[in-house]
């Protein structure tokens, strides 16, 4: 039994082995940066509660974040293209930080409603930026960026779930001390990033490899059907910050938040657990396909939600809807990468970023309409329509594109 544990460790072990060192720094770059984005979850109830604003009110400032979240990633993209996408991330990273600074001070509407613009703009231009330098450290290595970008998917959910902890623990003594330890955070990680910016830049490499005019189409259309299909499973996931907590919470008036809280942990828990190993499994597999099967899983996963009578079909929801998260946001990302121009990828993955974006900010008025005039269930049989699309797409396409499993 010892020697069985033991095997299973190392072989475990062996899917996060092999990234270069300054991938593992700015992996926890963006571990860090998430746990201080998913602070911004929790802003309404500053806005409201502390600052006395009307509900309407903190609405519009969520939505001035979110403008700035759909810009930041073109702009964080198109910069990256043209500066480089270090000297990106260090801007971001000092933006953010006098964002959450001023935060502590500012009172007026119209200068909220600039500060959570710059701190939406901001978030995303590091999200882009350092993914960007990310995927530019593993060279000209498909099955390498593959692995990495994943792994960084996993390092932004656990962000996000230290966020809710951080806030658990520091709450009790006001969001003036969030704040300003947010700012403390993402300042001394742009201070990190110039301290390290000359090794960083030594090992980055860009792409020299020229494209055709045909291939430059195909590619081009292929990056058309990622962000399309982008857009319409960004509907989907924007459900889990609004009509989702409410459709669980009243499926299981027993439980209420904590069905909530139980799922949410259990989607961040499989991610950080098994989406590594998942990667390995199907890195030799036609990308677009497994994209695909990822929306599929989604569409399904929500499908299953309706007829969650009992608690364990929530919970089997959540594992199914899970998987295809896992398979669709980092497969999806590398495909945009990949089917770039060298001279483009920062605006690519910008692309990618604010289409994601778009999707946040229209998809919980949208989902909200059809979950108070229609119901629950048909907004989720809505999801599951959007799941199949997507991959019957992906698969028609996958046909003509074999050449995306390396």
């Amino acid at each position: 039994m010892y020697n069985y544990f033991i095997t299973f460790i190392k072989d475990y072990s062996e899917n996060y082995l092999g990234l270069p060192k300054f991938c593992w720094q700015k992996i926890s770059l963006i571990c860090i940066n998430a746990s201080t984005i998913g602070i911004c979850f929790f802003l309404s109830l500053y806005f409201v509660n502390e600052q006395q604003l009307s509900i309407p009110t903190a609405g519009l400032l969520i939505s001035s974040y979110g403008l700035g979240t759909v810009i930041g990633g073109f702009v964080g993209g198109k910069l990256s293209d043209k500066i480089t996408p270090y000297f990106v991330s260090i801007i971001s990273l000092c933006i953010q930080s006098a964002c959450f600074f001023f935060l502590m001070y500012l009172h007026s509407f119209p200068t909220l409603l600039i500060d959570q613009f710059f701190l939406g703009l901001s978030a995303y231009g590091f999200k882009t930026s350092n993914n960007m330098s990310l995927l530019s450290l593993c060279a000209n290595d498909f099955d390498l960026r593959y692995r990495t970008i994943s792994i960084s998917h996993v390092a932004s959910n656990l962000g996000l779930g230290l966020s809710g902890i951080f806030i658990a623990g520091v709450g009790t003594y006001g969001f003036f001390i969030i704040f300003g330890l947010s700012s403390l955070i993402l300042f001394v990680s742009a201070i990190y990033l110039v301290l390290q910016g000359n090794i960083t830049n030594l090992i980055a490499q860009k792409d020299t490899v020229e494209h055709h005019s045909n291939q430059i189409k195909k590619s081009a259309k292929i990056n058309i059907l990622i962000l399309s299909c982008v857009f319409l499973v960004g509907l989907i996931i924007a459900q889990l910050s609004s009509t989702y907590p409410l459709y669980v919470q009243d499926s299981f008036p027993k439980l209420k938040e904590l069905a909530v809280s139980i799922l949410f942990l259990l989607d961040t828990t499989l991610i950080v657990l098994f989406q590594a190993p998942l990667t390995v499994l199907v890195s030799k597999q036609n990308k677009l396909l497994i994209t695909g099967l990822g929306a599929l899983f989604m569409g399904v996963g929500m499908l299953i939600l309706s007829f969650s009578f009992i608690f364990a079909f929530a919970i089997l929801s959540c594992i199914v809807w899970t998987m295809g998260e896992m398979l669709f946001i980092s497969t999806a990302q590398l495909i945009c990468y990949e089917n770039s121009d060298s001279k483009r990828k920062g605006q690519t993955l910008g692309l990618f970023q604010s289409t994601f974006a778009v999707s946040n900010v229209v998809g919980p008025s949208l989902g909200s309409f059809i979950y108070q005039y229609c119901s629950g269930n048909i907004l989720w049989y809505c999801s599951t329509i959007i799941g199949v699309f997507c991959f019957l797409l992906c698969w028609y396409f996958s046909r003509f594109n074999a050449n995306t499993a390396s």
